[in-house]
This record gives C-alpha cells, structure tokens and sequence, in this order.
C-alpha cells in the first residue's frame, strides 16, 4: 500500500534532526532533555540526541525522531514546551526534508515564479514548506518540487495524482531522487563514509589540509576537481561523475540479477506447490477416519485455494517477463544508440573522402583520355560510370539522409524486424514493412561495395 511505501522510505532515508540552541552556552546532558521532552509530551517518540561537533556553537543539540508522526509534531509550535530542564531554548527546523514528504508537479510554465505559486498551495495544503523549480542544464524546466511537512497532503495528491494551485488543477507524481552517493566529510572524498576514513582532513571550502575552521580565509576551491565551489556542490563535475557510474553500476547489477532469473517457474515447481497446497488440504481432512466426508462446500473452498495458488505463480511469471522485456529494450536503447553514432562517423569522416576519391578519379581519367595516355576497357568504362554518378549524386547518396529518419523507438524497431523476418519465411510476396535498419543496411553494402571499386583501381 502507499503507507507502507512511504515508511520503508523513511526507514531507508533517516530523518532529518531539528537543533536545539540552549541559552548562555549551556549544555544539559542529552538523556536528561530527552526525559524532560516526553514527560510534557508524551506523545513524542524520541530516543536519539547528541550535541553535534561540527557547528561553531558548541550548545546546539541535535533531536531525531523515531517515526514519522513524531516528525511532523515536531514542526508544530504547540508541540514543545516552553523550558526545556528549565532553560530557554530556540529550536531550528530541518532544512532537508526527506523524499516521502515531496511530489513533482508538471507542466508549469517556466516563466512562473514559484514565490508566488507558494502560497497559492499553501491555502489548501496546510503543510507546504517549500516550492522549488526544477533544473536542467542551468535551464528551468516545467516541473516543480514541492515539500510538505505532513504525509496527509502528500498521500492525498499522490493518490488523486493531481495536486490544486488555486482553482488550477496540475498532474503531480512522487519524487525520485537522484542516486545517493556518499562523501566523506573528513577528506570530502565520494566513495567511503568518515568513520572509516584514513586520510588527511581537508576543509570542505578551500579544499586545504586543515581540520574545521569557520574563520578560514582561504579561498573556495573543490577538495575533488579543484573548483571554484566547495566540497559537494551540486555542480561539481567530480560528484556528476561519481554519481552516474553508480547509477550505472546499478543498472548493470540489476540487469545481471534479472538474467539470472529463470522466465518461467519449471514445471516440476509448479507442480510441487499445487501438490503441496492439496496435501496440506487432504491432511487436515484425514486426521481422524471418523470424520465425515467434506461437503460441496468444501471440495470447493480446496478448488478455489488451488486455483489461487496457480494464479500466483502465473502471476509472478507475468512479472517476471515484464522485468526482462525492459531490460531487453534497455540493452537495445543502447545498442541503437551505438548504432547511430557509428554511422554519424562514418557520414562525417568515411563518406566525404570516398567522394572525393571519387570525383579525383573521374578527373585524372578523363585528363589521360583526353592526351590518349590510356584507354579504358568495358569493364574500367562499367567502374567510371558508377563512380561519375557516386559524385554527381553525393548529396542524395549522404547518410544523413537516412539517419534523419531514425526516430523509431527500439522496442517498435524490435518488433518490426520480427515481422518481416516472419513475412519473409511464410509468404515471399508479403508486404514487408519499410524500417530504417533495412535501409542502414542497403546503404552499408554500397559503402563496402564503393571501398571494393576504389581499391580495385588503386591496384
């Protein structure tokens, strides 16, 4: 369901802390401020807290919460108490909020700003937080994120799949995050987390050998690419990088994992379980020989249960199929793209040259015909034709001609060669359709068919 859903992501993704700032530097200890919490809130479900070493007040206390009603309690005024151990306190919410708690709302108009948009959502959704344009490419796009501080509105939208800016009503779908990564925060290296790091510090703003230092006057530079940035920055390119081959690795280990994966449960699986659910069935009507035999009723219910039992594993082969078609179109998105690029480099490095060959060798010929040095057999005359028609048709010959028209998707390219391979064994004079690999592939053996007459003169 979606509410379980949404709290397997928030196990996965640890919720944010919220700082507690204690007046004149004082620093009660953390297992007495969490007592003082749930004794004038019982309601709360906190366990963890800790005054945090990287913060240059050296008072404020971190506060996690243990589920996620405790978490958006905590956001509301009323939740907290005026003195804490009988101190006085500033309490600052998180900045990140975590991936359950945003949507993404399409098709809003680049020109918007979103400051204005905020608070037209605001008035029906109470718990907005934030509202924030998505980029691409240091382009605005037409999707916007925004957050909330209650699953309630965030269930809502997702279940309508729509959200309402005013009286305007907008597609809305969960956010995906990009791939995590980690960093570590003592050398600000990717790959490895602090507690097991055994390099040299570097400062996360200059990028120098020094531990933290908030009065450092050295210049912001990356710790990874040298940068004018600091450590993590969304636009380094050393973290862009990192994060993409993750996201490959990821898809590589997925795609493994799928062809290890049998299509089909074996006959001898599917027979075992059905087998298996009747036993159980026939055992517990055989316990005692005394016992009536079963009613209508329930050889019934026994029909129906093994009945549900094929459906199942009918059903998990359905999915299991459905997994490898896409990675099948993944594989053959890529083997296209491939595909493509080599023939963009033939169009721009191979072509060129052969018509200039060509046109090069019509021009001495015709300059030998003319002084009588030389004269062409039929066969030579046969070549010279074809290589006078390649040059006055060279720029009907381009590949560019056919490449431009290589807008099929690979799944529609998949199964448009299967039905012409079908046409081609049942019925010769069936109509084929017309797929742009036929013609790369009429074009690639004219090419060879060029480079053959070419060399045969160069010999």
């Amino acid at each position: 369901s979606l509410n379980n859903n949404i709290n397997a992501r928030n196990n996965q993704l640890h919720l944010p802390p919220f700082k507690i700032e204690f007046e004149n530097q004082q620093k009660p200890p953390e297992i007495q401020v969490l007592n003082d919490l749930v004794k004038q809130n019982h309601k709360l479900n906190i366990s963890t807290a800790f005054y945090s070493k990287y913060i240059q007040s050296h008072n404020v206390l971190l506060l996690f919460a243990n589920d996620s009603s405790t978490y958006e309690m905590l956001f509301e005024n009323s939740s907290w108490p005026n003195l804490i151990c009988n101190l006085s306190f500033k309490v600052t919410l998180p900045r990140r909020i975590p991936v359950s708690y945003s949507v993404i709302v399409n098709r809003i108009p680049r020109e918007w700003n979103v400051d204005t948009i905020h608070p037209l959502i605001a008035e029906r959704y109470t718990s907005t937080d934030r509202v924030t344009r998505i980029f691409r490419d240091d382009q605005p796009t037409t999707k916007v994120r925004i957050d909330f501080h209650s699953q309630d509105d965030v269930n809502l939208i997702l279940k309508n799949g729509y959200i309402y800016i005013d009286s305007i009503r907008y597609t809305a779908t969960t956010y995906k995050p990009l791939t995590q990564i980690d960093r570590c925060f003592k050398c600000q290296q990717f790959g490895h987390k602090i507690h097991n790091c055994m390099n040299e510090p570097k400062y996360y703003k200059c990028g120098e050998i020094h531990t933290y230092n908030p009065n450092c006057l050295n210049p912001i530079k990356c710790a990874n690419c040298a940068g004018s940035h600091i450590a993590g920055a969304p636009q380094c390119p050393a973290k862009i990088s990192y994060r993409k081959n993750q996201q490959q690795q990821q898809t590589t280990s997925m795609i493994s994992k799928s062809t290890a994966t049998p299509y089909l449960p074996s006959s001898a699986r599917l027979y075992s379980t059905v087998l298996q659910t009747m036993s159980s069935h026939v055992n517990s009507n055989t316990q005692s020989t005394a016992l009536p035999e079963p009613s209508k009723f329930e050889q019934t219910d026994q029909s129906s249960v093994i009945i549900k039992t094929l459906k199942d594993e009918i059903t998990k082969s359905h999915d299991i199929l459905i997994d490898k078609i896409l990675h099948i179109e993944q594989k053959s998105d890529l083997a296209m793209q491939q595909h493509l690029s080599s023939l963009q480099m033939i169009e721009t490095q191979i072509v060129p040259y052969l018509f200039s060959m060509s046109e090069l060798l019509v021009n001495v010929y015709d300059k030998l015909s003319e002084k009588k040095i030389i004269q062409a057999t039929d066969q030579q005359k046969t070549k010279l034709s074809f290589l006078r028609a390649l040059s006055t048709t060279r720029k009907k010959s381009s590949i560019s001609h056919f490449t431009s028209n290589t807008s099929i998707s690979s799944p529609l390219l998949i199964r448009t060669q299967a039905q012409s391979n079908l046409c081609s064994l049942t019925t010769p004079t069936c109509n084929q359709p017309q797929s742009t690999s036929l013609s790369q592939l009429s074009l690639e053996s004219n090419l060879n068919k060029n480079l053959f007459l070419q060399n045969d003169y160069f010999q």
